[in-house]
């Protein structure tokens, strides 16, 4: 299953974890995942197109199994236009997949395409 932050929620995980689904669920930043990301140490963050990616094993209250968030931090500039100084932006993806965190984006952003096979 594949999902924007509206599945973040701990009996849709629960759900999947019960039925052996796989799952990668955008995430919103709230204050728990802001803190989890803020606990990743820099050496655990690798290169990743224009910025960082990096892992982090999470949980939330209500869930049964702890999942893995992946988290892209990438540098953006809100108004292209203005001289504003970039901030950082990140996107969150919560998942029980075991692929690289590369992979998981990628099959994270294939979302809305048709798919087959019992795999997806």
């Amino acid at each position: 299953m594949k999902s924007d932050s509206a599945a973040y929620q701990a009996d849709i995980i629960n759900c999947c974890e019960q039925e052996g689904i796989a799952f990668a669920i955008g995430a919103d930043l709230d204050e728990a995942l802001i803190g989890a990301i803020g606990a990743i140490p820099d050496e655990d963050r690798k290169p990743y197109m224009s910025g960082y990616i990096a892992e982090k094993v999470h949980s939330m209250e209500k869930i049964e199994e702890a999942f893995r968030l992946i988290v892209i931090r990438r540098p953006y500039q809100g108004n292209i236009f203005a001289q504003e100084e970039l901030t950082l932006k990140y996107t969150v993806i919560a998942t029980n997949r075991i692929e690289s965190p590369e992979d998981v984006v990628k099959w994270y952003n294939q979302r809305g395409e048709w798919e087959t096979g019992s795999g997806s």
